[in-house]
């Protein structure tokens, strides 16, 4: 049984009308000089004028009402034209926004990446290379941010300004996972509320409107904590969906004709997952896992020849809350480094040497408080990722983002600490740099209180400095447990 969800967005014809009647006379700063917009305003490199308004959550900047057909919009720094507004998108290559196996042409975007990273084109295409494909060709892919909460998966776009375009009531805590695993283009989604899994097409049938196909899913009896990803497990070309809890590991694999085959036990009972994350680790074209246990330490599967063995190698901390794949240095020869998560409070970075980690870890990092989530990717720009962290000072306390260095120093901390579960990194400004987002509760459990997810949208400044701007509240009055930044290309 198929079941479709979607919320319409439209504005009256009448209300275009009447504000294009109203409208000032167009005055361009750029054939007047740069100070002519006035004290307090901003020349744009479109040609007309822009004052600060806080409800812009890209630039903090509104196009005045002499400003043409960009009159009273949200400055965009991703799509200055003054003859195509801030709704008419430049042409993309949508294959190098999502998460999913790329399929480049010579002269196109994932062609410069694949050369980078080699893997994101013969393995498959992750969110490393997503990040790459931001930083490399200018791409804004990732322009919506989705949480998964107590009852209820939200996604959202930043323009023109940050508002829900699609939200969904479920019926437990439910976490979330973005992936284009039928290869159209668009971020298709697999949501669970507590180890009940629903596998979503993405529709996309119009402008403004996402449409979401259930397509199947699966549970898993008796589970109360789970982990889930996607990546191309069996090395045909098609993401498929590896879910772990503390009822073991189980491989859901991508048929290629829009459905999902039932899920097949890949690590029994015994092993009570707590993470898990996928990467071609040594490079042989086919997906490695990195496991992490609860009573146990974290472990190394590497393919066996494309087969559905998985081979234990390499050991690392027990009981990592986090375990993440990441090419540390930027050299694809090598493949990713991983970077894992203690019980408590430390971070430990393996080196990956010749298709194995070392044996001890390059540097442990001793934070102020219990890690909750890490993510990785190339920050300042300078070819050698940057590791985020979010840190709380107690269980369910008050928790600090940081940015370290590769050496372990900690590079950025942010200024104000918030109740928060999770963190995720991308251009949401569509300017080249990446930014932070982060979800944000209400103190103790009065849900009472709506409180938006944050956005530290990085600066333009020799060293890294972020501005702490409120995004979205897709979970109005339920606590979010996961939040994810995705493309959506409506």
């Amino acid at each position: 049984m198929i079941t479709r969800y979607s919320i319409p967005m439209c504005i009256g014809l009448a209300a275009l009308l009447l504000a294009s009647c109203l409208r000032s006379p167009s005055f361009q700063c750029d054939q007047h000089g740069a100070d002519s917009c006035g004290v307090g305003a901003t020349c744009e490199p479109s040609g007309f004028c822009s004052r600060t308004d806080s409800s812009c959550a890209m630039t903090g900047r509104r196009y005045v009402d002499s400003a043409g057909q960009l009159a009273g919009q949200c400055v965009d720094v991703s799509n200055p034209s003054p003859d195509a507004g801030v709704d008419a998108n430049p042409p993309r290559q949508t294959s190098t926004c999502v998460v999913g196996p790329a399929q480049p042409n010579s002269d196109d975007c994932a062609a410069r990446v694949c050369e980078r990273a080699p893997g994101c084109c013969s393995s498959m295409w992750t969110g490393d290379c997503v990040r790459l494909s931001a930083t490399m060709c200018g791409r804004a892919c990732s322009n919506a941010v989705s949480t998964g909460s107590l009852n209820s998966v939200g996604v959202g776009v930043s323009q023109p300004s940050w508002h829900a375009v699609f939200t969904l009531q479920t019926g437990d805590w439910t976490s979330i996972a973005w992936a284009d695993f039928d290869g159209d283009g668009d971020a298709d989604l697999a949501y669970s509320e507590l180890c009940d899994v629903h596998i979503m097409r993405n529709l996309n049938t119009s402008d403004g409107l996402l449409e979401m196909e259930r397509i199947g899913g699966f549970s898993i009896p008796g589970c109360t904590e789970e982990r889930f990803v996607w990546g191309d497990y069996d090395g045909d070309g098609d993401l498929d969906l590896l879910h772990g809890s503390d009822k073991g590991l189980v491989l859901a694999s991508n048929t290629g004709d829009g459905s999902f085959a039932a899920p097949v036990e890949l690590l029994d009972s015994s092993h009570s997952i707590l993470d898990i994350d996928v990467a071609d680790f040594n490079q042989d074209g086919f997906a490695d896992m990195v496991v992490s246990v609860r009573d146990g330490p974290a472990q190394l599967y590497r393919h066996d020849q494309g087969t559905q063995k998985l081979v234990s190698g390499w050991t690392g901390p027990g009981g990592a809350r986090r375990v993440v794949w990441c090419d540390v240095d930027d050299n694809p020869a090598t493949g990713p480094s991983i970077a894992a998560i203690g019980t408590f409070n430390v971070l430990s970075l393996y080196r990956n040497v010749g298709g194995s980690p070392s044996a001890a870890a390059e540097f442990a990092i001793d934070t102020p408080g219990v890690l909750l989530d890490i993510a990785c990717g190339d920050l300042d720009g300078d070819g050698t990722a940057e590791i985020v962290t979010l840190a709380s000072e107690a269980k369910g306390g008050l928790g600090h983002v940081r940015v370290h260095s590769i050496d372990g120093a900690v590079v950025w901390t942010s200024p104000t600490a918030y109740i928060s579960k999770s963190i995720d990194i991308g251009d949401i400004s569509g300017d080249g740099r990446l930014d932070i987002v982060v979800d944000a509760n209400p103190p103790g459990s009065d849900v009472t209180i709506p409180e938006p997810f944050h956005v530290f949208r990085q600066l333009d400044e020799p060293s890294l400095s972020f501005v702490d701007e409120l995004g979205g509240d897709w979970a109005a009055f339920s606590d979010v447990a996961a939040l994810e930044i995705v493309h959506l290309d409506l």
